[in-house]
């Protein structure tokens, strides 16, 4: 993967001896300054690339302790050099982070469980503070069919109400 020469990308590896990796694969400038989210003046010299950073400076973690690597959209990690700024909200690898936390012991069932998993820890969060600052008295009949199937997916998942508080 070192001469992987494309936008970068992150990878997962894993073999037979029970290696595991997660490391970010590609071409990517250093950057004399800024960290590419803007453009810069091209006349400068400051803002210059540098050249290109090289595979070995490029962020990767290998057998982390936790037994695992997951990606769901996320960096691998915080810092520089900012690989993208385009990522997964943290809820996704923090459910997933979860989920595998639960066992060390994984086998082919919980990993399809995983795959098909419907939990949303985002939803779990936000559906009661709008469902408690929801008024059906100002709603036309289809709105709140809208918010009564809302509340009762709620309390199918067992989120528990909201109170106001502003």
């Amino acid at each position: 993967m070192d001469n992987f020469v494309a936008p970068s990308a992150n990878v997962t590896y894993a073999d037979i001896t029970g290696r595991i990796s997660q490391r970010t694969i590609g071409t990517l400038p250093s950057r004399g300054r800024g960290a590419g989210l803007v453009p810069l003046p091209g006349d400068d010299p400051d803002s210059a690339w540098r050249g290109i950073i090289t595979s070995h400076n490029l962020p990767a973690q290998h057998n982390p302790a936790a037994g695992y690597v997951a990606a769901a959209n996320r960096p691998i990690h915080d810092g520089e050099p900012l690989v993208s700024a385009d990522n997964a909200p943290g809820y996704r690898i923090a459910r997933l982070h979860s989920a595998l936390a639960q066992t060390s012991d994984h086998d082919l069932a919980s990993m399809q469980a995983l795959q098909t998993d419907i939990v949303n820890l985002q939803a779990q969060r936000l559906v009661p503070i709008m469902l408690a600052y929801l008024d059906t008295n100002e709603m036309s009949a289809l709105e709140a069919s809208s918010a009564s199937l809302l509340a009762d997916w709620a309390r199918v998942r067992r989120i528990p109400p909201a109170h106001r508080s502003l």
